[in-house]
């Protein structure tokens, strides 16, 4: 898969003095191979335990150029050398076993993963050349138990991995404007967490809640630093913190109160306690945080389905920033034709363009306000024929990524 962006920008200063006009041009490409061989084993110990196990191989390979120019005397020169090419080779391989069985009204399920993952981040001016190879376990366990027939719960435990993308370890610069630039951080560690959860599933009716209490201990957490240099440029980077403890409810719902509709909401509300340095300061912190997102499933008729989603995320702060909340509302149909062989799909992504990052970052001696909208309202009218397809089948994708 290749990418290709460009990108200009018209900036001058009207305080403390006045400047003049200075344009900034940015030019990237990337291309990224990934390649993924996965086998699954599953035999029956007895009538009520069975036992999996299987192997999986993924390869990551990614080359990365950006270039950064500025316009002097009607002519385009590169910014502070920004003109590099980075290549990411990531593979991981892992194979894990998992018994499973059923009792009465007890089921459980046992499972450990075995993980090797080597990565290098290589940079074409020589200035990076790093490896870095390292080895995981990861245990998991869950206890369910059935009430009543309409009546489930289920306590469970799992050690999980979140692992940095390149443009968070790519340690080339990239410019917002002349005051402000974005750089990767290659010592970026992934984050580990150890994830407790009690949970429910209750149906009456039509309806179906689910409501559960969760608790998740990391360390490593990936946090956001912005610092100022001696040219009074911004630099925000990704840093480790040292942990993070969070707390959580979450609820979700689904009602079907008539054959063509049904509804769907998910709500969810954490605390957090955050502990590190940012920016050579204690970056301590605590504080709490809720989204919820509500979506609708309109069965027009046979062939023409309908659905539209709100998300909401309410305030969210660390040691250093607070995000303003941010809401966005999606809508899409779809119609089969042809025997149901073809479908014409229309969608509609943030309908309102109120999925708008509103910041402020709080340093010692300044504050910053900023907004970005990283995804924008965008319509989108997509044709899809199906060769030799059964309507039941489904889009085959590899389980159990090993990347999160």
């Amino acid at each position: 898969m290749e990418q290709r962006k460009k990108w200009g920008l018209i900036t001058n200063e009207t305080f403390p003095t006045n400047t003049n006009e200075t344009t900034i041009q940015t030019k990237g490409t990337g291309e990224t191979n990934d390649l993924a061989f996965q086998t699954d084993y599953k035999t029956p110990i007895n009538e009520s335990i069975n036992l999996e196990g299987g192997a999986k191989f993924e390869s990551r390979n990614i080359s990365n150029y950006f270039l950064a120019e500025q316009l002097v005397n009607n002519k385009f020169e590169t910014i502070d050398n920004i003109d590099n090419t980075l290549k990411y080779n990531e593979k991981i391989t892992s194979s894990y076993i998992q018994l499973n069985g059923k009792k009465n009204k007890i089921s459980y399920q046992f499972g450990l993963r075995l993980e090797n993952t080597d990565i290098s981040i290589d940079a074409s001016d020589n200035s990076l050349n790093s490896k870095n190879t390292y080895i995981n376990l990861f245990p998991s366990a869950t206890f369910g138990y059935e009430f009543k027939e309409n009546l489930r719960g289920q306590l469970s435990y799992s050690k999980r991995i979140s692992r940095p993308s390149l443009w968070f370890l790519s340690p080339f610069y990239e410019l917002k404007d002349f005051t402000a630039r974005f750089t990767g951080n290659p010592n970026l560690k992934p984050t580990y967490s150890d994830a407790f959860e009690v949970s429910f599933v209750y149906n009456i009716n039509k309806l179906r809640l689910s409501p559960s209490v969760y608790y998740l201990n990391s360390k490593d957490v990936i946090q956001f630093e912005t610092r100022k240099n001696g040219n009074d440029v911004f630099i925000q980077s990704p840093i480790n913190l040292d942990k993070e403890k969070r707390y959580g409810f979450e609820l979700s719902a689904s009602f079907s109160p008539l054959k063509w509709l049904r509804l769907n909401s998910d709500f969810n509300l954490f605390s957090y306690k955050q502990n590190g340095i940012i920016d050579e300061k204690d970056a301590a912190f605590s504080d709490e945080t809720w989204f919820v997102n509500f979506t609708t499933n309109i069965k027009i008729s046979n062939t023409t389905r309908m659905q539209t989603s709100f998300y909401y995320r309410g305030e969210q702060s660390n040691a250093q920033i607070t995000t303003e909340p941010i809401k966005r509302l999606n809508f899409g149909i779809s119609k089969n034709i042809l025997k149901n062989k073809g479908s014409i799909i229309f969608n509609a992504s943030n309908i309102l363009n109120s999925q708008i990052d509103k910041q402020q970052i709080t340093g010692l001696n300044y504050k910053i306000y900023q907004e970005r909208s990283r995804n924008a309202q965008r319509f989108s009218l997509s044709f899809v024929y199906k060769f030799n397809q059964k309507s039941s089948d489904k889009n085959r994708r590899a389980n159990r990524s090993n990347r999160n």
